[in-house]
C-alpha cells in the first residue's frame, strides 16, 4: 500500500511531500527502498513541530495513528493506510467523515488534491466586537475606580507635623 501511495504522490510534481520517519535508520531505509531522494519528496532528518507541519499541509497520510488522528481532529484532509484492525477512535473518526481510510489500491489512484487555505477568512461579528469593547471599557472603569479609591484612602506619604 505504501509503495502505491509513493508512486501516486510522485505524480504530483508541484507538491512538496514531507516524509517523517521515527529514526534516522528508518529514514535512510525508506529513502533507498522508495527512491525518496528527489522531488516531490523530502525526507526530514530532524524532529519538527508536527502539528504546525500538518496545519499547513494540504493532505496528511499515515500508516500509524497519532498524527493522522490529530490531523483528523484539526479538520484536515487526513488519510490512513493502516491495514490492521481498526481501533475505536479511528472507526469513530471515519464514521464522522474526518478520517479517510484507504483500504484498496484503487483508492490511491482515485486521490485528488486541492490546495487548502490554512488562513480561512475570519468571520467578523459586530456582536463579538461590541462584547470585547464592553469588556475593555468595564475593565478600564474598574481599574480607574480602584486607583481612585487607593488615592482617597491612602495615608499621607509625608508626615504632617503638629505645631
Amino acid at each position: 500500500m505504501l509503495d502505491a501511495l509513493f508512486r501516486r504522490l510522485r505524480q504530483e510534481q508541484a507538491a512538496q511531500v514531507m516524509v517523517l520517519c521515527r529514526t534516522t535508520e528508518q529514514a535512510e531505509a525508506m529513502s533507498r527502498k522508495y527512491a525518496l531522494d528527489s522531488p516531490p519528496f523530502r525526507v526530514l532528518k530532524k524532529a519538527v513541530d508536527g502539528l504546525s507541519l500538518m496545519w499547513y499541509s494540504d493532505a496528511i497520510f499515515s500508516g500509524g495513528g497519532t498524527m493522522v488522528r490529530e490531523a483528523a481532529l484539526l479538520g484536515l484532509n487526513a488519510h490512513s493506510i493502516f491495514a490492521g484492525k481498526l481501533g475505536a477512535a479511528d472507526a469513530a473518526l471515519e464514521r464522522q467523515g474526518k478520517l479517510k481510510m484507504i483500504r484498496e489500491l484503487w483508492e490511491i489512484d482515485q486521490l485528488r488534491f486541492e490546495k487548502r487555505n490554512a488562513f480561512p477568512e475570519l468571520k467578523r461579528s459586530s456582536e463579538t466586537r461590541d462584547f470585547i469593547c464592553e469588556q475593555i471599557v468595564s475593565f478600564a472603569r474598574r481599574n480607574q475606580v480602584q486607583k481612585l479609591e487607593r488615592v482617597l484612602v491612602r495615608e499621607p506619604q509625608v508626615p504632617i507635623s503638629r505645631y
